[in-house]
């Protein structure tokens, strides 16, 4: 008869004959339908969110807690107090994308302040469920004393054992001593469920002792203990059909209480009764009410059978009821109709036991009358299947991960199957503790079954529900877990039992078994860390700047993943100064500061940097830069190498890896950028007229050594030898400040004589130079005649290291410039004559003077006469400006002059500083004048600077009048 774990289903009972009914299509938990998820009780405003699949109960706060998962009030269903008492409680709960875990009780959340606490106060990771966000926010912070946590150590406990090793220790004293078998544990009274799991390294910290040093006496004199065997109320009764070629028949169900001390039963013996062939019996085995197989191999001697507990006996404690269930699978017998079959325990020496045994001997279970009925129940078939080439590996720390596949298939055509329960046994050298999540999904990849642990024996119990397959067709399932542990372990996992039944007669179905061995190997596969080049961008000194001595890239899996901590070390040089400023771990793409630590630490040795719970997406990538204020100690050559040696994170099912990468950034090698500062000499003696814009009013080159280039973040002005501010009183305005081509800063109205700009970045190639040039707007009437600047101060760096700049110049003046007028004057000279019918008649002469500082465009003169003088109705034509040095035209011509006004325009003539133009006034007069004297004078002048195209003032207008006489030829 075969040993395996059997999942026992509640049995189906004939009468008379084969009755046909409908099972039921879903399977209850604490008796509710799964559509009741949102339910209160009649006398409570409460509302509970119920879990049918993980069996718990959730209580919501308050009104938005209940909407935030968009539920209905129309959703909740009113249960019974005794029905709403049968779930538990949730205790562990955190939001989904936030690794933090609280404990949950009565309204209030305590966060759970490390994984050594969770541990330590008997939590697990797979009771953690995830809330959302503004649910969690309704609970009320508190204390772990608030709510009566106590975090336990070590030696608080009596009774230990660790997570990969079966031997179990008594504590006391801070002494362990290991207890030597299980008749000692029996002996000395302690209980198997008492026993709490610690880490190893906890234990590894205590001395080991022996019973004596503890006073632990295994001779000690117990009283003997006394159990009483009945038949269970809720036995089957018999007088049923029991078809043949079926499976999870149970047959009796039998009570042993204690009544009298703990009893300790070693074996159980059992008789069966009726006309029966031993051949039909393909297999019996027991259970306790959990319905799950003990797993213990029968002995057989006819129908006599007996089952050893060897070193796993049954214990009743006093009072305790212990129920023994006694199933059979029954094979296909065609020649066995009118057969029947009945066990029974005839008598107390059926018991082997420490203690006395009694009871109303014998106690017997009910008859059954086998039949056949194979041309009317389903047939089920199970195949396994081969993961694949790529899926023979499990990743530590990655989800769902496939470890095996199974088709089940119903073959006869009789009737559809319902598949209620699989046990898979996971085969292979990997330890049970380290999976869990374990699910399984069907064809559709939808989960239909999961499962968060493995028992003892390596099997876990999957509860489909009665999945239905339909008659004659076959669906394939995927059996995934996640891992904690077991890198270069294997696993083969066997669905060792399925618990199937016809979905027409609901009986227990015979499945035929197909297996394949195919082992899945386990590993553990470390975060891609890869060590840069220490070279800044624009965003890492956003938050914290300094050098930077060491940059990592750690590249993702296809996990989310939460970076806990760093370890670091560093490597100096031989006389290398220690840092004595914090070191900041900066995100390289965002400038944020995610973690520090001390550099005087980091220096003496090996430090964990922690962070503020990094998480990264799957395939994502993390750049870390290591960013501190060098110290100033530091000299030309000395050397640094930071090490990433662990990085240490968690999974999204709070699984904890550390990653050993030991690996060495890129050195940083001190080398102190300098920076010198110069007057730029093109402006020496620079002349600007007062009116004009867009003027240079400073130039500097910026000149940088060999070596590391630089980054400019910040500069400092001020005004310099000439002792003139730059000052919107002054007359000054618009000041635009460029490195380069580029403007770092613009002030429209200059309201003090020195100025810091900063919130800029300019980098300065090694060995090169840039000119920094400072712009302003003046008025005509500027308050001063010269100015210069200085720079007195400049912020820079090493592009690729980060430590500040040498800067020599500071302080150092620009050129003077000079500001002069644009202005001019004007006077009469003499006055001329006109005779009648000559042409070219000098009528009046003017002179012009340069009177500022700056050459003058001369544009526009405006000549006024009296009477019809100049007038072409009066006979006048060809009106025009004659320098008077050289007898050349140097306006245009006025072919028919008007009287009163004539506005000429005179070639934009230059005339430099401190010199004088005299012009003459020539017209062409006809025969039709009249003779006779009228005025002329100059009303305007129209003149520019050359340069600055500042428009002239101009002085002497109107001009004195000139009498000119008209006279016969």
């Amino acid at each position: 008869m075969r040993l395996n774990k059997k999942m026992i289903f509640a049995f189906i009972f004939f009468s008379c004959s084969l009755i046909i009914f409908t099972p039921d299509r879903v399977q209850a938990v604490n008796g509710l339908d799964p559509n009741f998820k949102q339910v209160k009780t009649a006398n409570s405003p409460t509302v509970y969110y119920l879990d049918h699949t993980r069996g718990f109960k959730k209580a919501y706060v308050n009104a938005e807690a209940f909407l935030s998962y968009g539920n209905k009030w129309g959703d909740i269903k009113i249960i019974s107090q005794a029905d709403l008492d049968k779930w538990p409680e949730v205790q562990l709960a955190k939001e989904k994308d936030n690794p933090a875990v609280y404990y949950l009780k009565s309204g209030k959340k305590v966060l759970i302040e490390s994984a050594r606490d969770f541990s330590n106060l008997g939590f697990k990771w797979e009771d953690v469920v995830n809330l959302s966000k503004t649910d969690l926010e309704q609970y009320a912070s508190s204390t772990y004393e608030d709510v009566k946590l106590a975090v336990y150590e070590l030696i608080d406990y009596e009774l230990v054992k660790t997570k990969v090793n079966s031997a179990v220790y008594y504590i006391k004293n801070k002494i362990k001593t290991p207890i030597k078998s299980g008749e000692d544990f029996i002996k000395l009274g302690f209980k198997w469920d008492d026993i709490n799991v610690v880490e190893e390294d906890d234990l590894d910290d205590l001395v080991s002792g022996n019973y004596e040093d503890v006073g632990l006496d295994v001779g000690l004199e117990q009283s003997q203990g006394e159990a009483i065997v009945s038949l269970d109320p809720n036995s089957p009764e018999g007088g049923s059909n029991l078809p043949l070629a079926t499976s999870n028949n149970l047959l009796a169900i039998f009570d042993l209480k204690s009544e009298v001390g703990q009893v300790k039963i070693s074996s159980l013996g059992f008789n069966l009764k009726g006309l029966f062939s031993d051949k039909i019996l393909a297999d019996i085995y027991l259970s306790y009410n959990n319905k799950i197989d003990l797993g213990i191999t029968p002995a057989v001697n006819g129908k006599d059978i007996s089952f050893n507990f060897k070193d796993n006996p049954v214990i009743i404690n006093p009072g305790e009821t212990k129920k023994i269930y006694f199933w059979a699978d029954l094979n296909d017998c065609p020649a066995c109709s009118n057969y029947s079959l009945q066990v029974s325990m005839d008598q107390a020496s059926n018991i082997v036991s420490d203690s006395k045994i009694s009871g109303n001997f014998p106690v017997t279970g009910g008859s059954f009358k086998l039949v056949n009925a194979i041309d009317v129940l389903g047939q089920a078939k199970i195949e396994e299947l081969t993961v694949g080439e790529a899926s023979r590996q499990a990743i530590i720390g990655e989800s769902e991960q496939v470890l095996g596949k199974f088709k089940i298939s119903e073959i006869s055509g009789n009737e559809d199957i319902l598949i209620k329960n699989l046990t898979v046994k996971m085969q292979g050298t990997a330890l049970p503790s380290s999976l869990f999540s374990l699910t399984l999904k069907n064809e559709k990849k939808k989960i239909v079954a999961q499962a968060n642990s493995i028992d003892e024996d390596r099997q876990v119990l999957f509860e489909l529900n009665n999945y239905k397959i339909a008659k004659k067709s076959g669906e394939i399932f995927t059996l995934s877990a996640s891992l904690s542990d077991g890198d270069g372990r294997s696993l083969d996992p066997k669905l060792v039992k399925a618990n199937i039944v016809g979905a027409s007669n609901n009986f227990g179905l015979k499945v035929s078994h197909s297996s394949l061995e195919e082992n899945v190997g386990i590993v553990r596969k470390n975060l891609g860390v890869i060590s840069n080049k220490l070279v800044a961008n624009k965003k890492v000194f956003t938050e914290k700047t300094g050098s930077i001595i060491g940059i990592f890239e750690i590249r993702n899996g296809n996990q989310e993943i939460y970076i806990d901590n760093l370890d670091l070390s560093l490597v100096k040089s031989s006389g290398a100064v220690n840092l004595n400023k914090e070191v900041y771990a900066v995100d390289y793409n965002t400038g944020k500061v995610i973690g520090q630590v001390s550099g005087q630490a980091l220096s003496a040795g090996k430090v964990t940097m922690d962070l503020a719970d990094k998480i990264l997406k799957p395939k994502n990538n993390l750049i870390l830069a290591f960013v501190t204020m060098m110290p100033t100690e530091s000299q030309d050559g000395q050397t640094y190498q930071l090490v990433l040696n662990k990085v240490n994170h968690r999974t999204a099912d709070n699984i904890f890896l550390s990653n050993g990468i030991d690996i060495k950034g890129e050195i940083f090698k001190v080398a102190l950028s300098r920076i010198s500062i110069y007057p730029n000499n093109d402006y020496l003696g620079k002349i600007y007229s007062k009116g004009q814009t867009k003027i240079v009013v400073a130039s500097f080159y910026l000149e940088s050594s060999a070596g590391d280039d630089i980054e400019i973040t910040g500069l400092s002005i001020d005004k310099g030898s000439a002792g003139s501010s730059l000052v919107y009183d002054n007359g000054f305005a618009n000041m635009k400040v460029y490195i380069g081509s580029k403007s770092i800063a613009t002030v429209a109205q200059p309201d003090k004589s020195a100025f810091s700009f900063e919130g800029f970045s300019y980098k300065l190639r090694a060995g090169k130079r840039i000119e920094v040039k400072v712009y302003v707007d003046t008025i005509k009437d500027l308050k001063i005649d010269k100015t210069n600047l200085q720079i007195t101060g400049l912020v820079a760096r090493g592009y690729s290291l980060g430590m500040n700049s040498e800067v020599s110049g500071l302080n150092t003046a620009s050129q003077v410039i000079s500001f002069a007028e644009v202005k001019a004057q004007i006077a009469a000279v003499t006055a001329g004559g006109v005779k009648k019918d000559k042409k070219d008649n000098n009528a009046a002469s003017f002179k012009i003077t340069n009177n500022g500082g700056e050459a003058l465009k001369l544009d526009y003169l405006t000549i006024n006469s009296s009477a019809n003088l100049f007038s072409n109705g009066g006979g006048y034509s060809n009106l025009r400006i004659v320098e008077a040095s050289n007898g050349k035209t140097i306006s245009s011509k006025i072919s028919k002059p008007v009287a009163g006004s004539n506005k000429i325009k005179l070639n934009s003539y230059v005339l430099e500083p401190a010199r004088e133009l005299i012009i003459n006034i020539y017209i062409d007069a006809g025969a039709a004048v009249s003779v006779g004297s009228s005025e002329v004078y100059l009303s305007n002048l129209e003149a520019s600077g050359k340069t600055s195209k500042v428009k002239a003032v101009v002085s002497g207008l109107p001009t004195a009048e000139m009498t000119v006489t008209v006279t016969e030829d």
